[in-house]
C-alpha cells in the first residue's frame, strides 16, 4: 500500500484538522461552563480536579490541532517537546482523579482538598517527562537541515517534501530512538498504571462501605467512580493505540505509513472531546444543566417560528 506526500494532501490534513479544534472546543467550552456554574455542594473540591483534567487535555488537543497541526508557528522540536509535556500533565491530571476518590473514600483526602495541590501537580507533570525530554533531545541533538534532507532523501524520499516546510525532525540513530520509544512508554505506563491501581482500589473500598452509606451517597460515589473510570479509559483508545500503531509501523521499518499515521493524529485528538463528553453526559448536576439549556434553546426556536408563523397566517 502507497501513499505520495504531496503538498495536496498535508493541506487535505490539515482542513480535516480543522474539524477536530472546532470538535474540542464545541464540546469543552460549555463543559467548563457547566463545571464552574452547576456543580453540587456534594462535589466539593472534586469539581477543581475535573475541571482541571478538561482544560489540560482542551490545551493538549488544540495544541496537536492547531498550533502543531495546521500552523507551524514552532520548531518541529519545541512543538514535539511540548506535547510530551502535555501528556504528562493530562496524565497527573487524571492520576489526581483518582487518588482524590480514592483517598476521599478512606476519610483522608485533606491533601487533595488544597488548592496548592492542584498547582503542586500541575508542576510536578512539567518535571516528570524530564527523563523523556532529555532522550528525545539526545536523539535528535546537532542535527542539520542538510543531514536531515539527505537521511530523508536516501531512506523515506516520499516525505521529501515536507522538509522544505521546516517541519522535520529525526532520531541520530535508530537505537537512541528506539531508547526514547522505550523510556517514553514506561514512564506513561507507570502513571497508567498507577491510575488503575486507584480505581480498582476506589471499586473495592466503595463495595466495602455500601451497606454503611445511604442510597443517595452510594448512588453519588458509584457515579463519580464510574466517570472517573471512562476518563481514564479514553487514553488507552487516543493515546497507547495509536502511538503503538505508529511505533509498530516503525518497528516493521514501513516507509509509506501517511494514511495510518493521519488516522492515529485524528484518533489522539479525540481525546479532548471525549474526556469533555464523558463529564457532561455521566455526572448528573452537568447531564441536567445540559437537559435544561439545550431544551430552553429548542423552546425558543419553537417559540419563535411560532411566532412568525402566526403573523404570515394573520397577515394573510
Amino acid at each position: 500500500m502507497s501513499f505520495n506526500i504531496t503538498i495536496e494532501v498535508l493541506d487535505g490534513f490539515s482542513n480535516r484538522l480543522h474539524l477536530n479544534t472546532v470538535l474540542n472546543l464545541v464540546v469543552n467550552i460549555p463543559t467548563i461552563y457547566f463545571i464552574v456554574f452547576h456543580s453540587s455542594k456534594a462535589m466539593g473540591f472534586y469539581k477543581y480536579y475535573l475541571l482541571y483534567t478538561v482544560v489540560t487535555t482542551l490545551v493538549m488537543d488544540l495544541h496537536q490541532t492547531f498550533f502543531y497541526g495546521i500552523y507551524f508557528l514552532l520548531p518541529s522540536m519545541v512543538n514535539y517537546l511540548i506535547f510530551n509535556i502535555n501528556i504528562s500533565v493530562v496524565g497527573f491530571g487524571l492520576l489526581s482523579l483518582a487518588g482524590y476518590r480514592y483517598f476521599s473514600l478512606n476519610g483522608s483526602f485533606n491533601f487533595f482538598e488544597k488548592k496548592i495541590t492542584l498547582f503542586g501537580l500541575f508542576f510536578v507533570g512539567i518535571v516528570y517527562p524530564i527523563p523523556t525530554v532529555i532522550t528525545l533531545v539526545l536523539a535528535s541533538f546537532d542535527q542539520n537541515e542538510k543531514e536531515i534532507t539527505n537521511l530523508v532523501k536516501n531512506q523515506s524520499p516520499e516525505f521529501l517534501s515536507l522538509t522544505k516546510l521546516g517541519i522535520c525532525s529525526s532520531f541520530k540513530t535508530a537505537p537512541l530512538g528506539y531508547l526514547y520509544m522505550g523510556i517514553s512508554g514506561l514512564q506513561i505506563g507507570l502513571v497508567e498504571f498507577l491510575g488503575f491501581f486507584f480505581t480498582l482500589r476506589t471499586v473495592s473500598v466503595l463495595k466495602s462501605l455500601k451497606g454503611s452509606l445511604s442510597k443517595t451517597t452510594y448512588s453519588v460515589q458509584k457515579q463519580f467512580l464510574i466517570s472517573m473510570s471512562l476518563q481514564i479509559l479514553i487514553p488507552i483508545f487516543t493515546l497507547l493505540m495509536p502511538i503503538s500503531l505508529v511505533m509498530f509501523l516503525a518497528i516493521l521499518n514501513v516507509r509509506n505509513s501517511s494514511f495510518f499515521s493521519e488516522i492515529a493524529v485524528h484518533i489522539m485528538t479525540l481525546h479532548a472531546p471525549l474526556n469533555g463528553l464523558v463529564i457532561l453526559l455521566s455526572i448528573k448536576p452537568y447531564r441536567d444543566a445540559l437537559k435544561k439549556f439545550t431544551s430552553f434553546k429548542f423552546f425558543n426556536i419553537n417559540v419563535q417560528i411560532f411566532a412568525v408563523t402566526t403573523s404570515e397566517t394573520t397577515d394573510r
